[in-house]
């Protein structure tokens, strides 16, 4: 239910604080920034101005973490 109490809670909570594991909440940082820039840079800074966002993720996370970019 969107109107419910417990969605009004987590619509106040920070993006990156949904989650425990701590490479989503990165990546959740990540995308605030960049919709917020891509806001700034392309909509004059008018949120209303902006019907959706499509950004593409690579699918390769779990099978490149910790590896350097040599080894990848």
């Amino acid at each position: 239910d969107p109107a419910s109490k417990e969605n009004e809670y987590l619509n106040k909570l920070p993006l990156d604080a949904l989650t425990n594991n701590h490479l989503v909440r990165h990546r959740m940082l990540i995308l605030d920034r960049l919709t917020q820039d891509l806001v700034r840079e392309f909509a004059d800074g008018d949120p209303s101005r902006v019907e959706r966002f499509c950004i593409e993720v690579g699918r390769e996370l779990s099978a490149f973490s910790g590896m350097t970019s040599k080894q990848i």
